[in-house]
Order: C-alpha cells, then structure tokens, then sequence
C-alpha cells in the first residue's frame, strides 16, 4: 500500500533530469558533431530510411502504448508528480522502462534513418545517462513508496526488456 503523496513526494522534480532533456542534448551534441567532424553511416539510403524509419515506428508505438497505459492507471509522465500506484499490466509487465526503451530504439532509428554516426555511438552515454540520472532515482522512489510489492515486482520484470 503507498503512502499519501506530498507536493515535492515525486522521482524527478526537475525538467533537466528527464528523458525529453537528455534527448534534445544528445540531438544538438550529435548535430554539433556531424556539422564539425562528420561521421557518416555507410548505409543504402533506401535501407536506411526502410530500416530506420522501421525502429522509429516501433519506438512511437511502444511510446504510445506505456503512455496510455499510464493514463489508464492515472499516472503521471511529467516531473513532480507523485505515483500513486505502480502500473505491472501490458508492457510494464515485461519492461519496467518501456518509455526509455522507445527512447533508445527511436534514437537508434533516427542515426540510421540520417546515417549519423554520432548519433548512433552518444547511445552509449545515453543509456548511462538514463540508468544513473533517471532510473536509478526512480527505482528508489518506487522502493522507497511502495516497498516490497516494488521489490517483488522487480525480480519479475527486467529492467530494460
């Protein structure tokens, strides 16, 4: 059962630790690069597009989908607002980050999609940046508001997929 939540009673209170900061950082860093030192995918262009284009399309839809299942549940997206109760249907029961994993396949597609090298290899800090400045103070949170139907739920439900 989980406490009453509070105002400040939430993971991220600030609009710089999110996904959507991240995102645009790493978009404007890789832009930067590639203006500067190119490096370009040697990729079809036709293949590009078809297979990139194919990982966009799949990271919007996983998007779409955590979302409104969030919203069926009454639970927020947005920084400073409390979780009132943990969501473990649809794809939280087989991801406990589904949002973050349409992040990084949505990335993915869009390296390949502008056969931007830099974009592809700044996954790597990407996906430090959300374990470590994300998810690691969400899964505090959830321990710390829901205890052990938390702990429980993570030894049943990976991380990542």
């Amino acid at each position: 059962m989980a406490n009453k939540p509070t105002s400040s009673d939430a993971a991220h209170n600030s609009l710089l630790l999110t996904s959507d900061f991240i995102t645009l950082v790493t978009i404007i860093v890789a832009w930067l690069l590639e203006r500067h030192l190119p490096l370009t995918l040697p990729l079809p262009t036709t293949g590009a597009l078809v297979g990139g284009g194919l990982l966009i399309m799949v990271a919007v839809i996983v998007l779409l989908r955590a979302k409104i299942e969030l919203k069926r549940s009454a639970q927020p997206t947005a920084p400073g607002k409390p979780t009132t109760n943990l969501v473990m249907e649809g794809l939280f029961a087989r991801s406990r980050n589904p949002m973050y994993v349409a992040l990084l396949l949505g990335l993915a597609g869009f390296s390949i999609v502008f056969q931007s090298g830099w974009l592809l290899i700044l996954l790597i800090p990407v996906f430090g940046a959300l374990r470590v400045l994300l998810i690691r103070r969400e899964e505090r949170y959830l321990a710390r508001r829901f205890g052990q139907a938390y702990r429980d739920y993570c030894q049943k439900v990976r991380r990542w997929v």
